[in-house]
């Protein structure tokens, strides 16, 4: 799990670390690799909603407002997601102050980011019910943020590379 806060000027500051997934395109192919292709993004979608309604009612039973998923948070988690996959960065939080940074400054006024992770072949319930027992997950899912971004990208080894990334913003 990693959290940064935003003060102006533009003063970071690493908390913790988390995660989210992807609402993306798939990319054009053809025959049974399209077919197949289809099938993954439907599947990383359904995983995706499933996680934000499962985070969103751990937020609710915590007395906190829902979060909004966003599409570019969700784009900049998947490629982080498709990244630890497809082993280009290792499994971790790689570039989160730039990947953070940049959606502050794209998502302007925003104060603040943090970003859970995860890789398993288990379904959302078990993602986030991890989160909830490890104390800095929970910490980002109980986060001062009102946005979010999920993306999950599945690695040849068959687990999904999930990202969450939480965002404050006016």
């Amino acid at each position: 799990m990693k959290s940064m806060k935003h003060r102006l000027p533009a003063a970071f500051i690493i908390l913790l670390a988390a995660l989210f997934t992807w609402t993306g395109t798939i990319p054009a192919a053809s025959g049974q690799k399209k077919k197949n292709a289809q099938k993954e993004a439907k599947s990383t979608e359904s995983m995706a909603g499933a996680i934000l309604s499962l985070v969103n009612e751990f937020r609710k039973e915590s007395e906190l407002p829902p979060l909004l998923m966003d599409t570019r948070i969700s784009e900049a988690a998947y490629r982080h997601s498709r990244n630890m996959a497809e082993g280009k960065v290792s499994f971790g939080h790689a570039g989160f102050d730039k990947r953070v940074g940049d959606l502050l400054k794209e998502l302007a006024p925003a104060y603040g980011g943090a970003e859970n992770v995860a890789f398993s072949p288990m379904g959302a319930g078990s993602v986030v019910k991890g989160w909830i027992n490890s104390s800095g997950h929970r910490t980002n899912m109980e986060g001062d943020y009102n946005y979010t971004g999920i993306g999950i990208a599945e690695g040849k080894n068959g687990y999904r590379y999930i990202t969450m990334i939480y965002i404050k913003k006016k």
